[in-house]
């Protein structure tokens, strides 16, 4: 995509909320905000990160309890 920017997701993944925060390719942060571990939550998630794949691409990381890191390049 001609002109599009990066995005850079970070997702703490955690039992009962999740919290998250979109930089772009500068480190400069563009949002931030927490949803509940509900289906509902989870969907707002996906809903408010599409804006982001409009724009450009996107790269998901996420850290769980374990430290775990995975990552996903689409959503």
């Amino acid at each position: 995509m001609e002109g599009s920017r990066s995005y850079f997701v970070g997702i703490d993944w955690a039992s009962d909320k999740h919290d998250v925060c979109v930089l772009d390719e500068t480190g400069t942060r563009q949002v931030t905000f927490a949803i509940p571990h509900t289906a509902d939550g989870l969907s707002d998630l996906l809903r408010r990160l599409r804006r982001f794949t409009r724009l450009g691409e996107l790269a998901v990381a996420i850290e769980r309890r374990k430290k775990r890191l995975h990552s996903r390049r689409d959503v």
